[in-house]
């Protein structure tokens, strides 16, 4: 499957489960660079984690990128 893909269905999923916009905006984000990385959804924990350890910032940034995939998987 497409990640592009799989993260439209999410984030309407998101919009189903009535999550505020931003939340939505913020999952998009947070998950828009993963699917640029990875255009065919990994379904092994070895590319998230390296996609994870590339994530530049504060720990709190990358615990953010974190946190999004694990809502999406």
């Amino acid at each position: 499957m497409q990640t592009d893909v799989a993260i439209k269905n999410f984030l309407a999923h998101c919009h189903a489960q009535n999550l505020k916009p931003n939340s939505i905006t913020w999952y998009q984000n947070k998950l828009c660079p993963f699917a640029a990385a990875y255009p065919k959804l990994p379904l092994k924990p070895e590319p998230i984690e390296s996609f994870l350890a590339s994530v530049g910032g504060s720990p709190y940034t990358r615990h953010a990128y974190y946190r999004a995939l694990r809502a999406f998987y």
